[in-house]
């Protein structure tokens, strides 16, 4: 379905839409930023006081690729919205890139200081891809290659380090980002056991949820086309939309993305599960035209989200669910 025609969608949906970028353009900052905010891991994943803000440049990068990914299927006068919070947020990211091309966390103002990285320096060349020329001349491409360990997979930090960390989910973002070349199989071949075989519990140190890998790698050419990997994850997010979607606006919009990713999965299979999903993000929308705080990464002390981050997440589901082959939205 293409939401260039409203008059197929369902008024409440595309209403739902709009109230959440809405409430985004009305939280980003001046200068670009949507602000990251963190809270003890011993609270839970999902809370409503405490959160302390995070001066971060990943949860910005992060909401840029998420919308870059769905302004073409929106109507005129929501598009422009839209593009207003990408050109800024393009801006924001640009100011935080290295000469080189790399990322940190923490932004330039920040009073922590941390190592470049992969994630999120793919993550952020992703939302900068076509815009800026660092990205395009593949300037930071021989750093992310030298990154490997000795099985080919993406490691978290730049250069050889004395803690390689392997994270499933720092490597989709990194496949993401560089696309596929000899020099990605490895990483690609680890991401297809990882979800063939069940093997996400412990390959993550960053992520939370299943979901998010499964997300991650919807951003990748790994679900492009019909293969076993492709129908794994999505029988996989429709089982995490069954199970987890009432308790989780955050699983269930990243799951539902990842769905609606898979061409492979016919429209019995995803229909009455995307549609249900659908009227449950409506529910649990906040008057505000947000969706609440949950935690979509962690360390090893604190757990790190933001409601602009869940807010654009939940938006790129209810999108992709209503673009998915045919329409989804009408009465």
């Amino acid at each position: 379905m293409d939401l260039t025609h409203p008059r197929r969608a369902e008024p409440e949906v595309l209403a739902s839409i709009t109230k959440g970028l809405t409430f985004l353009r009305r939280t980003q900052r001046e200068s670009g930023q949507f602000l990251t905010f963190h809270a003890s891991s011993k609270v839970g994943s999902k809370v409503g006081t405490g959160l302390i803000p995070d001066d971060s440049i990943f949860v910005t990068a992060l909401i840029v690729r998420s919308l870059d990914k769905v302004v073409s299927h929106l109507p005129g006068a929501t598009r422009g919205v839209v593009a207003a919070i990408l050109d800024r947020g393009r801006r924001y990211l640009a100011g935080e890139m290295s000469s080189k091309g790399y990322f940190r966390y923490y932004s330039r103002n920040s009073e922590h200081r941390l190592p470049f990285d992969l994630d999120d320096t793919a993550v952020a060349c992703s939302a900068l891809r076509n815009f800026h020329p660092l990205v395009q001349w593949g300037e930071n491409v021989a750093g992310f290659l030298a990154s490997r360990d000795r099985e080919g997979r993406f490691t978290t930090w730049f250069g050889r380090t004395a803690d390689p960390c392997v994270d499933s989910v720092v490597n989709a973002n990194v496949l993401a980002f560089l696309g596929k070349r000899p020099e990605t199989r490895a990483a690609s071949q680890y991401l297809e056991r990882t979800v063939l075989e069940g093997r996400f519990a412990g390959s993550s140190r960053y992520y939370l949820h299943e979901a998010a890998l499964l997300y991650c790698m919807s951003h990748s050419w790994l679900l492009a086309r019909p293969t076993s990997l492709a129908n794994r994850v999505g029988e996989i997010a429709i089982q995490h939309l069954a199970r987890d979607g009432a308790r989780s606006v955050l699983v269930s919009s990243l799951a539902l993305t990842a769905a609606c990713q898979v061409e492979a999965l016919s429209e019995d299979e995803i229909f009455d599960q995307c549609t249900l999903s659908q009227k449950t993000l409506l529910a649990q929308q906040e008057s505000d035209g947000s969706w609440a705080w949950e935690a979509f990464y962690r360390d090893t002390e604190r757990l790190y989200g933001s409601p602009s981050l869940t807010t654009a997440f939940a938006v790129e589901g209810l999108v992709a669910a209503g673009s998915h082959r045919r329409t989804l939205w009408l009465a």
